[in-house]
Formats: structure tokens, sequence, C-alpha cells
């Protein structure tokens, strides 16, 4: 009678605990759960950076593979476990996943507060190795991410040329990733950045693809030879300012043809030797557009030192320089043709779109 008395109230005392047949694991309204129905304890619900908060979904049974989704990226297992986050400010949520042999799963949420609540998002500034590239040239992407709560954060990069319709993904979730592209164009390259509590920020950079992108510095010689009349008897003055067109070789001047395709600050230097016994006054400079138009036209006379120069603003298309002798014989010289180009993506595309 004693022991039948003594288990009676054992019985009886589980039943007061809130324990039933199935152990003292069990927790009131979990040892019902089931996947339509999956619920869990989570203990504390509000706390800081470095609060260890405890799950517990015991009530499902051993009968279930338990997955635990922290909401800041971290997962773990079994039916029960604990994670700690690390920041503070701002709402997760907390998400079980519970899979049955089958395959079939039930999922559940709950959300712990931490600190104040309030999350503060974070921004994100997006800059490019080199913003210039050429067709299939690697360079680097970089973003300087920030959180006021010190959240960690995810990156998320991608792509869109002028012309496409959606957005191209670029592989690499960090602040910093490589890129190329294999098509010439205009590229809106865009990071998101994304805090643990739903903040996210945007920037954008532009980068200007090109097949090629020619230096920004022409420069091309000439070297010739005037033979000129002897002893004054060389060209006329008339002659000399206005004269016919001139040939590609004259007994008293030479052409040289040059092209740019790109407007440029263009140095044009004409240096000389007089190898004759009769001296010289002079060699002058003029340059022509190839229609004929008249850039400019030097007239220095004697006494003058054995060379000239212009600077002048050039734009596309080709030129003649004409070099012409005043006054002696067998003069060789040397000239050069030196500019400082101005190169645009827009300039380079239209000329290699031509």
């Amino acid at each position: 009678m004693l022991r039948a008395g003594f288990a009676f109230a054992l019985t009886a005392a589980l039943a007061l605990a809130g324990c039933t047949g199935s152990g003292f694991g069990s927790r009131i309204g979990l040892n019902q759960a089931t996947l339509d129905d999956p619920q869990f304890d989570i203990t504390p619900e509000k706390g800081d950076a470095n609060t260890v908060f405890k799950v517990d979904a015991r009530g499902l049974g051993e009968k279930y593979n338990v997955t635990w989704d922290w909401g800041d990226g971290v997962l773990t297992y079994g039916e029960e476990s604990e994670h700690k986050y690390g920041f503070t400010n701002g709402v997760m949520r907390v998400t079980l996943i519970a899979t049955a042999e089958d395959g079939t799963q039930g999922i559940a949420s709950r959300e712990v507060t931490l600190g104040n609540g309030q999350n503060k998002a974070p921004t994100v500034t997006a800059r490019a190795q080199r913003t210039w590239i050429e067709v299939g040239r690697v360079i680097n992407l970089t973003a300087t991410g920030s959180d006021a709560d010190r959240d960690p954060l995810t990156y998320f990069w991608s792509y869109k040329a002028a012309d496409a319709a959606a957005e191209t993904a670029i592989e690499g979730k960090t602040n910093r990733v490589p890129v190329s592209f294999d098509a010439p164009g205009k590229y809106d390259v865009k990071v998101r950045v994304r805090d643990p509590k739903g903040g996210e920020a945007v920037s954008n950079v532009t980068i200007d693809v090109s097949r090629s992108i020619p230096s920004s510095r022409f420069e091309q010689v000439f070297n010739g030879t005037i033979v000129a009349g002897t002893a004054g008897n060389g060209v006329s003055e008339k002659a000399w300012l206005v004269g016919p067109t001139v040939p590609d070789t004259n007994v008293d001047s030479t052409r040289h043809r040059y092209r740019l395709d790109y407007p440029g600050n263009t140095l044009i230097f004409l240096l000389w030797n007089d190898t004759s016994t009769q001296g010289v006054f002079d060699l002058d400079l003029e340059l022509r557009k190839a229609d004929g138009t008249v850039v400019f036209t030097s007239e220095t006379r004697a006494p003058a030192a054995p060379f000239e120069f212009n600077v002048t603003q050039q734009e596309p298309g080709e030129y003649d320089i004409i070099v012409r002798g005043v006054v002696g014989a067998d003069i060789k010289y040397m000239l050069l043709v030196q500019a400082t180009l101005k190169i645009t993506p827009e300039a380079v595309a239209a000329v290699e779109g031509a």
C-alpha cells in the first residue's frame, strides 16, 4: 500500500509541475507542436549586443530536423540552440525550420528586440579603380560602408548598360569585387549595402568602356630639304604670300600632311640648317586645312634665328604644313608636330562608331 500511495503521489506531483510521461524536458504548450504549428520558446525577448538568446523547440520531438535562422546570416541546428548577435538597436526575426523525413517542412518566426529597437540605416559610397577602361580589362570596385549600430553589412553589386532592360549581378557580397565588360558603352554600376535588420543604402558609379583608349599625346616628325633660288633670285614675295596651290614637291616649298582624330592644343616647330655657302634669310610656315583654308602663316624676316614655331587649337581633321624658302639653297629642316589631345569617352565612341 505504501508503494502504491507513493506512485500516486509522484504522478500527481508531476502533473502539477506541468510534466508528462514523455519526460521532464517537455514544456507546457510545446508538447503538442506539429509541422502545421511548430511553436518554440525564446528567452529573453529583449537584449543587447552581448545578450545570449536561447531557443527551445523540444516540443516537436526528435523526429524532425531543426534549423534556426537568426536573421543575421547565422544558422544553427538542433532542438535547442543559442546565439549572441554582437550588435544592437533593432528588431531581429528568429526563424525555426523543422523538416520531416519526407522533406515536408514547418516554419515559425518570432522577434527579439535589441537595444532601443530603432535601427539606423547604413551608408555607402561606391568607387571604381578606373572609370574609363578598355573592353575586357579587369578593375576593382570598392564600396565604403558604415553603420552607426556597428551592424555587419552585406554588399550586393550589379551593373546595367544604357540600352539593357535589366541589371546584371556581379559575383561577390563583399565591399571589394572585380569586374570587366565585354562590349563598349556606358555602364551604371550599383552597390546595395544591407544590415541584418532591413536597413539599406545604395551608391552608383558610372564606368565608360571603349574598345581602346588612345594616347592624349600626338607627335609626328618630318624631315626635308628646301631648294630655293640663289643670291636673291629665289621665290618672289608675291608667290610666297599668295601663290598657287602648293604641290607635294616644289623648288621653293614642301608639303607635309597629318591627321588629328581628336581636338588638341598643337605646337608646330620648324628648325633648319643652311648647308649652302650663300646663307639664308628665312624659312616660313603655313598651316592649312585639307580643304585649303589657311589656319596661320608666318612671315619672319632676317635677321632671325633659324627656327619658327606656332601654337594653335585644332579641331579633328587633316592638315597640311607648308614649308617655304625665301632665299637660299639646300636648306635642310626638321618639322615637329606635337599635340595634347582632348580625349573623352564620348569622342572615342564617336570615332569607334564611325
